[in-house]
């Protein structure tokens, strides 16, 4: 378990893999020390962060693949020979303000330019509902994010675009809503069908800007920072 905790998998994600309750990863991970992913952290040295001044000033985004679902899978029917191949996959988007943590995020068909573009377009046009006006677009290399088409919103939309290897890895954010973590897609809830996951998205995200406490803004939640921002610039 303590290995798989060093992974940084989550409780849920341990029990899952091995199969055994929550409760009982739970309290193995405390008597190890490990009970929380951020204990870990003070292992090591301290990462050099950033933090932009003000909303909009630095948006994140990235994007996950994952399988698409057709049916129960082994984890609860329990039969490891019973696979539904050949079914493709589709990716989640994420886009995360560095200021706040507030967060947007939408399922595609594929992580293609005309997917990307469209998910931007979306989530500039969100975060403007907010009173946030985005400036920069911080991505990796992928080929969606250097397409002509992204790109070309990126300008049209007054954004300076941004890639992730002119950035040290250790001078990102942590403690954000990213692809990489299981957890904005609703899991552990036993969704039977890509649609049923798609669904599962908007909830959990409402969750984590109006309810989810963050350790990196003292316990606060993302739209709790908003709006002290707002009241401080008033």
């Amino acid at each position: 378990m303590v290995q798989l905790r060093f992974r940084r998998k989550a409780g849920w994600e341990i029990a899952r893999e091995l199969d055994v309750p929550v409760s009982t990863v739970s309290k193995h991970l405390k008597r190890e020390g490990v009970g929380r992913i951020w204990r870990l952290e003070e292992e090591q040295a301290p990462p050099r962060r950033y933090e932009h001044g003000a909303p909009g000033d630095l948006l994140h985004i990235d994007a996950k693949k994952l399988a698409r679902i057709n049916g129960v899978g082994h984890r609860i029917h329990g039969d490891r020979r019973r696979k539904n191949r050949g079914i493709g996959y589709e990716v989640v988007f994420v886009c995360v303000d560095d200021y706040s943590r507030l967060a947007y995020a939408e399922v595609h068909p594929a992580e293609d330019a005309r997917s990307a573009t469209r998910f931007l377009k979306r989530a500039v046009a969100w975060f403007r509902s907010l009173g946030i006006e985005p400036r920069r677009i911080l991505s990796d290399n992928a080929k969606c994010y250097v397409s002509k088409p992204f790109t070309a919103l990126c300008d049209r939309e007054g954004c300076v675009k941004l890639h992730e290897a002119l950035h040290a890895p250790d001078q990102r954010q942590g403690g954000t809503l990213h692809p990489d973590d299981e957890a904005p897609l609703g899991l552990p809830v036993r969704v039977r069908t890509s649609a049923m996951r798609a669904e599962s998205l908007r909830p959990w995200v409402k969750h984590y800007n109006h309810e989810r406490p963050h350790r990196s803004l003292g316990k606060r939640t993302p739209m709790q920072r908003l709006r002290e921002y707002r009241q401080q610039a008033a």
